[in-house]
């Protein structure tokens, strides 16, 4: 399930260098793929001491699979913040669905919306970290995910972001300008999940390129086929209780939703595992956190 926040001026996402640099980097292919120690030294040379100065709580990295990998990058980012900071980083959120935006175009990026599993504290402040801000979908949904649950995120940061990739916030010209031309976009955010003030700079910036109302109104259609693997599990447990409610069985029914729905079948099983993740890594850090209270007493 996706949640977006309003931007009411949030602030430009903070870089610590140019998306070049940070793919030239010899290390850059193995810390995307999962190498801790390739992430590390990535960050070693690239962060820049001063550039993210917020005094926050919490710094919360986005945990994707990436092409099947777990990104370091997001990680590595967020413990050298902590150490600027003084601020803990935290593992209990993580991406609920598998959407990889490496190299993706802009059409897979807006119907592609990462969904997030995991809980955390209200009232805290926090600061979400990635490797590289594009369309800012990723960074708009974590912010949104947090924000829901009660918590302030004050500020995004990335290692590197593209062309307009920092402008998380769309102008009110902007917004503006989508709506008269494309009055659609109401219906297409309604199907991601949320108001269409709530795209973001570079989103809505394609969205008003979109050049014909033809081919916004297949961008909707396409978006309306994606709005129940957004959220899947909810989904997944609306059409079981149809099918018993039919008289099927527990397991027929199951059997002939992976025959009729096979797709919302797999994402509801693989946000079933990452939910448990999200959990044991939140019990674990929550246990760490007592630990250290403890031994502080």
């Amino acid at each position: 399930m996706i949640f977006r926040s309003p931007w009411n001026g949030f602030p430009d996402v903070e870089v610590q260098t140019t998306v070049s640099k940070l793919k030239s980097h010899p290390d850059y292919d193995a810390a995307k793929h999962g190498d801790q120690d390739a992430a590390l030294r990535v960050i070693d040379q690239l962060f820049k001491l001063g550039k993210v100065t917020d005094p926050c709580d919490l710094i919360v990295p986005v945990l994707q699979l990436d092409q099947g990998k777990q990104n370091m990058l997001a990680i590595a980012y967020a413990l050298r913040l902590s150490r600027e900071l003084g601020a803990e980083v935290f593992l209990g959120i993580c991406q609920s669905n598998q959407v990889s935006h490496t190299g993706a175009d802009a059409v897979t990026r807006i119907l592609g919306q990462p969904t997030f599993l995991g809980q955390i504290a209200p009232g805290r402040r926090v600061v979400i970290a990635d490797d590289v801000a594009t369309f800012g979908t990723t960074l708009a949904n974590l912010r949104g995910w947090i924000e829901h649950q009660g918590a302030h995120v004050i500020r995004a940061t990335t290692l590197g972001a593209t062309f307009g990739g920092t402008k998380l916030a769309q102008s009110k010209d902007a917004f503006a300008e989508l709506l008269e031309k494309y009055p659609e976009v109401e219906i297409l955010s309604r199907n991601l999940g949320f108001t269409p003030d709530c795209f973001t700079g570079r989103e809505t910036h394609f969205l008003t390129q979109v050049p014909s109302r033809e081919k916004m109104r297949a961008l909707v259609a396409a978006s309306e086929k994606v709005r129940a693997l957004l959220n899947p599990i909810g989904e997944y447990n609306h059409r079981m209780d149809q099918l018993l409610k039919d008289g099927l069985s527990t397991t027929d029914a199951r059997k002939e939703l992976e025959a009729k729905e096979p797709a919302l079948v797999s994402a509801r099983d693989n946000q079933v595992v990452i939910q448990r993740r999200a959990q044991l890594l939140g019990e674990r850090q929550a246990s760490t956190h007592e630990k250290k209270r403890s031994q502080r007493l």
